[in-house]
């Protein structure tokens, strides 16, 4: 190695709001351990993270920071620390999204962009699209990079003003060992992380530029900102899946019904426009469940997100057995928000008895005590959040990995067989939930006529 590779090195910023997989990705491309990668759904990490580590004779430093883990205050203080970090500036800066596209990251990436980083650094900025399952097929991933193009108007603005666009995908591998099925899970998992860092580092040696970008700190002035009766047993259980885009809303459906009715979308953008049902039977009893539109659905504007949501709602006329709300990860402001919006837009506080968060992508569900930790920290970490998981009914942990995975080698065939076998533990897991949960009373909803208004006027009056 000679003095300017010693001297001369490349700094990495990875951004990008909660629970997208910032520490997983920190851990690939550094290959270690030393990043926490938080199963749980608070961020536990404050502060910001860094590391130095070399590749084919060039050295790197990495540095991870979130949005959502700290207060708007506290952000530019830590992008101050990020500051004198890099003295010398920023040679790349990797922009997370782990699934589609939503209101959420476009509001994190404006964040930096404008109000912390400015408008050049977008041509230091690369776009990396994780959870990708079909990442090492090249038509899959330049398809998804059309449809983002072909998106809403921000997306496509986002998407061109960087100059690239990389797929990987990141599964977890720090998976309690229960039996084969997670040993053979964890082994694969390694593999497809070390195709994922081939893929990065990869670019990075093309993307580098031989200057770096210099950042500057401007701090503004800061503003502060039970048992189920033999009656219900014979009626049918009306079961309604809400939460945010990408979320896992129809994977789930896909899961409960056992069926693959349902879109699963591993795209950058959301492909559901309308609610969707269906009926199964499970056990004896009959059960209608009822995807509905993701909320910061970028295609859709708030009001028509939630004039469909009422509409499913109203297709099942008895009233509402269960509500599942899901939740892909971290406990963020934006879940808070988007729980909050439909209590307060559709439903009203009664409907919390009959509200169950579902805790999907926790690779550790079938240990109970990993699900009792994260049920205790939601419960006790955040006042705001503390304060919806204690209304709810109970918070259920699940995964519910994809299986619509092309097939290129060995490699998916295993991921894809293992996969149907943690759906299946899933499945098996909601079920049995949902046969104690569901209440011998429906929830009964106004009429459409009245929904509409209300959401109308809750619309109007924010």
């Amino acid at each position: 190695m000679n003095n300017s590779q010693v001297k001369r090195i490349k700094n990495l910023l990875i951004i990008g709001h909660t629970n997208v997989g910032k520490s997983t990705l920190c851990n690939v491309l550094c290959d270690t351990n030393d990043f926490e990668e938080n199963d749980y759904t608070t961020k536990k990490t404050r502060n910001f993270q860094e590391k130095v580590f070399v590749f084919k004779e060039t050295k790197y430093r990495i540095v991870e920071v979130g949005v959502d883990s700290v207060e708007k205050k506290d952000l530019y203080n830590k992008i101050g620390e990020i500051v004198y970090s890099m003295p010398e500036g920023i040679s790349q800066v990797l922009f997370l999204v782990d699934g589609r596209f939503t209101e959420e990251e476009i509001r994190t990436f404006e964040a930096f962009e404008k109000e912390i980083l400015n408008s050049g650094i977008v041509d230091y900025t690369t776009i990396v699209r994780t959870k990708f399952e079909n990442f090492k097929i090249k038509e899959k991933y330049e398809d998804d990079k059309s449809q983002m193009c072909r998106g809403s108007g921000a997306i496509f603005k986002m998407v061109k003003s960087c100059r690239y666009v990389i797929y990987v995908d990141n599964p977890p591998i720090n998976i309690t060992i229960e039996d084969d099925d997670d040993r053979e899970r964890v082994e694969n998992n390694r593999k497809i992380r070390t195709r994922s860092r081939k893929i990065l580092l990869d670019h990075l040696e093309t993307a580098y530029e031989e200057k770096y970008y210099k950042l500057k700190l401007e701090v503004p002035e800061f503003i502060p900102d039970d048992q189920v009766t033999q009656e219900m047993k014979k009626a049918k259980k009306n079961i309604l899946i809400v939460g945010r885009t990408g979320s896992g809303i129809s994977a789930l459906c896909n899961v409960l019904t056992d069926t693959e009715e349902f879109k699963e979308s591993g795209c950058s953008i959301s492909m559901t426009d309308n609610f969707q049902k269906k009926d199964f039977e499970w056990c004896g009893k009959k059960y209608c469940v009822v995807d509905t539109v993701g909320i910061d659905n970028t295609r859709l504007s708030t009001n028509e997100v939630l004039h469909k949501i009422a509409e499913g709602i109203c297709s099942m006329p008895e009233g509402l057995s269960q509500v599942l709300f899901v939740v892909d990860g971290n406990f963020t402001a934006g879940e808070t928000r988007i729980f909050n919006l439909l209590k307060d837009s559709i439903f009203s506080m009664n409907i919390l008895g009959y509200v169950t968060i579902v805790r999907t992508k926790f690779s550790n569900f079938k240990n109970s005590d990993k699900c009792d930790i994260n049920r205790n920290q939601l419960r006790n970490e955040n006042e705001k959040i503390a304060e919806i998981v204690r209304s709810c009914r109970d918070v259920v942990h699940i995964d519910n990995p994809p299986t619509n995975i092309e097939i290129v080698d060995k490699e998916d065939e295993r991921t894809v067989k293992t996969n149907k076998g943690i759906r299946k533990r899933s499945r098996e897991i909601l079920l049995n939930y949902l046969d104690k949960a569901c209440k011998e009373e429906y929830f009964k909803l106004k009429p459409w006529n009245e929904l509409r208004k209300q959401i109308d006027e809750y619309l109007e009056s924010h």
